[in-house]
């Protein structure tokens, strides 16, 4: 059986959920000069608008569709493009109560910038304070876009048109109005100096780190956080204080919880080559929800001290149960410290980053880290990006093979080549002392340079499990995943391998990856969850030969139409 795959698929939406139990469409909120706009939310003297083409939908079909079981027209609901759910909340009164569900689940900011700002924050915080059941609605936030804070942010000039960020609404009774933003701070800040303070900030809308740490105060049921990390390196960030203030429980938030719901989140840094800051990645640790926690291009550069909310951490301190590390600087005290709080982390994905930092790389800090985790520790992914291991041999780096045998829990292991034989490429590792007995699933990657897809790999796993069933007794499949399917002589290299497997009733996947042809990576173990577009988070397609157990029913991969970029070549044992 020959299945072509890609590693990730395209998103439908702007945005879609971590989890298929929440809904996966976005609000989206843009400008007001185009006719086909629904009004939806006000801000200033204004209506303000969600855009919407016209749906497909007919208003001849709304007693038709009117008929189906309330639980059916949810479900065709949430299959809807997130463009059209307005025009479609406006066919009926049911419709529209049932859309309504789908249309605020999750908002995602658009338009932001540090200089400009976020150009809808202020009228969706307002119209979810002055709304609380459509707060109440909201289960996922994107603010993905470096958000503007006291030293950028331009100024705005309230009576007038800020086209580039709207303010607060103009109203006769501007007294509301500022009782309103008062009671808002009040429920976050219990010092009456500072809250005179937040106040002037949030009234003048001089500090948007002040508003989203409000906003999403007053989401009772926000299960998702999708939020830039960047703008954490400000000492003075609010949103982080907040984050902070609500794990340790102080006042007000002794009384009156917030974020209690908060499941996933992903911190994403918006500087590719560079790190970002990881404060963010330490507050959010030890939330009392959080469930899933996703990072990507986080660390310090200057790895001289340990980063200051991971230093706060405990011991066991946090319930995350899967974290991904994605083209992770993390200072190793910071590994060390952010795997000490895990108290039951049963996955962990972890991708060293690009070869721009400036720490040193060595695996032997990565797997002291470790050990933190080696009694609760199910599934795992080790793996390097395109460029690292240029800079394990530059004097600081210390690329060596790795052992896992410690890991007594351990079913799923993905690994690079490179962490197997180390930089160096040592041909004299005994990988019959390397695997854990309880793995069932092994799958052997590369990445970059040929060279790190070692052609003795194959073949001294190969001499490991002819030693019998001693040596991973529970394994029912093994991927290799590589330059096999458009190379014969690496295809020859496996043939070996893959004869002792099936012997062993193993099921065996190749994988050939096609280097010019990419997707949006997801997220997690089999990359399937999804979120919001990452700057080049890329997934490779790759064609998957899946080698069938029955000798008379040998696969063969060929070039999928006409195209040689994947080889011709075939297996043949």
């Amino acid at each position: 059986m020959v299945r072509i795959r890609s590693l990730s698929t395209s998103t439908q939406s702007l945005y879609c959920s971590p989890s298929s139990t929440y809904p996966r469409h976005p609000v989206i909120f843009q400008g007001d000069t185009n006719p086909q706009f629904r009004s939806n939310t006000i801000s200033q003297n204004k209506l303000y608008h969600i855009r919407s083409p016209l749906t497909s939908l007919d208003i001849v079909m709304t007693t038709s569709l009117e008929s189906l079981v309330e639980e059916l027209l949810v479900r065709i609901i949430s299959f809807t493009d997130c463009h059209s759910l307005p025009s479609l909340a406006l066919v009926s009164r049911k419709l529209n109560r049932l859309t309504t569900l789908e249309l605020y689940a999750s908002i995602d900011f658009k338009e932001a910038s540090i200089d400009t700002g976020t150009r809808f924050l202020i009228p969706v915080t307002y119209h979810l304070l002055t709304n609380p059941d459509l707060a109440a609605l909201v289960r996922s936030v994107s603010l993905r876009n470096v958000f503007g804070d006291e030293e950028y942010l331009v100024p705005l000039n309230e009576g007038a048109d800020n086209d580039f960020r709207k303010g607060w609404p103009l109203s006769p009774d501007q007294k509301a109005l500022d009782d309103l933003i008062w009671r808002a701070v009040e429920d976050v800040e219990d010092n009456i100096q500072r809250q005179a303070k937040l106040y002037n900030a949030v009234r003048a809308g001089s500090d948007e780190s002040s508003i989203i740490a409000i906003l999403i105060s007053k989401l009772p049921n926000l299960r998702t956080l999708d939020v830039v990390g960047d703008t954490m390196r400000a000492a003075g960030c609010e949103l982080l204080r907040f984050v902070k203030r609500v794990v340790k429980r102080e006042a007000p938030f002794d009384e009156k919880p917030v974020l209690t719901k908060l499941s996933d989140i992903l911190v994403c840094g918006c500087n590719y080559n560079y790190p970002n800051s990881s404060e963010l990645l330490g507050a959010c640790l030890e939330l009392p929800s959080i469930r899933r926690l996703y990072a990507y291009h986080l660390g310090n550069d200057e790895h001289n001290k340990i980063t200051e909310t991971i230093a706060a951490l405990g011991t066991d301190t946090s319930l995350v149960e899967e974290l991904e590390l994605r083209g992770s600087h993390l200072y190793a005290p910071d590994l060390d410290r952010v795997l000490k709080s895990c108290k039951y982390l049963k996955t962990f994905i972890y991708e060293v980053g690009p070869a721009w930092t400036w720490y040193p790389l060595r695996t032997s800090d990565i797997m002291n880290s470790m050990t933190a985790v080696e009694k609760t520790l199910e599934n795992l992914v080790l793996e390097h990006s395109k460029s690292v291991a240029n800079r394990a041999d530059d004097g600081d780096g210390e690329l060596t093979a790795v052992s896992l045998a410690m890991f007594k829990q351990l079913q799923y292991l993905k690994i690079s080549t490179l962490f197997l034989g180390g930089f160096k490429q040592d041909e004299k590792v005994d990988f019959a002392g390397v695997f854990p007995t309880t793995l069932t699933i092994l799958h052997l990657t590369y990445v970059g340079d040929l060279d790190f897809c070692a052609p003795w790999i194959p073949l001294a796993l190969q001499r490991a499990f002819e030693n019998g069933d001693a040596v991973l007794p529970n394994l029912k499949k093994l991927t290799l995943q590589g330059a096999f399917l458009d190379n014969p002589n690496r295809l020859d290299d496996i043939k070996g391998l893959v004869r002792t497997m099936r012997k062993r009733e193993v099921e065996v996947v190749i994988e050939g990856v096609n280097p010019r042809i990419w997707d949006e990576r997801g997220w997690g173990i089999d990359e399937e969850v999804k979120w919001k577009k990452c700057l080049n988070n890329y997934a490779y397609e790759v064609a998957t030969l899946n080698v069938e157990r029955n000798e008379s029913d040998l696969s063969t991969i060929k070039s999928r139409d006409d195209d040689d970029s994947l080889g011709g070549g075939g297996l043949e044992l």
